[in-house]
């Protein structure tokens, strides 16, 4: 299946069934319409789109993935809100429902409600090998960004199924000037609330 997001939000209208494996499982759930493609999107190797009007491209994201602007990139809060805000959470509590890009579990993790990331991400979007569980990376603190690039050797198939857990360390990548700073503003704010 292939969905076509623009600003995090779909462009396809309607809705169908399709069925869904959790586990050993399957269970139908309401999804957008396909968007036919002449061979399939996994066997694509060029990408072209134009736009009419005030519509531009500032940044396009290929493939299983949650993605937000790169405004956002040192800003964990941020990017954890605007996850939700375009999530498949029920609009009734802020997000898109079913026309939303992906669940509210693959928002970043930050650290301490700080604007910087926690340095061990636990419920990273499972790619389409993952068959339902997600992934748990070590990622830079500041950009959220997997360390060096490299999904490969950063990223393990979270515990549990999924619903989080990591077998994988990354302690080696807190930053603790950063994790001072936090911590000393995590103390201000606690002193200025007692009475």
């Amino acid at each position: 299946m292939m969905s076509w997001i623009y600003n995090g939000q779909a462009l396809q209208e309607g809705t169908r069934m399709t069925p869904f494996r959790h586990g050993t499982a399957i269970v139908e759930r309401e999804r957008p319409m396909k968007v036919a493609t002449k061979y399939g999107a996994d066997k694509a190797k060029t990408f072209k789109i134009t736009s009419t009007k005030a519509a531009k491209f500032t940044r396009v994201t290929w493939g299983q993935c949650v993605s937000w602007p790169v405004s956002l990139r040192k800003d964990c809060q941020g990017a954890r809100k605007w996850v939700q805000v375009h999530s498949k959470m029920a609009e009734a509590v802020g997000g898109l429902g079913k026309f939303g890009s992906d669940m509210t579990v693959f928002a970043p993790t930050c650290f301490l409600g700080s604007k910087y990331y926690d340095w061990l991400q636990e419920s990273v979007h499972p790619d389409r090998l993952s068959q339902g569980t997600s992934y748990c990376c070590c990622v830079d603190m500041v950009t959220g960004i997997t360390i060096d690039n490299d999904d490969v050797n950063q990223c393990s198939m979270s515990l549990d199924g999924g619903s989080g857990g990591c077998g994988k360390s990354c302690m080696q990548y807190a930053v603790p000037s950063i994790i001072e700073k936090v911590m000393a503003e995590q103390d201000e704010m606690d002193d200025s609330l007692l009475l």
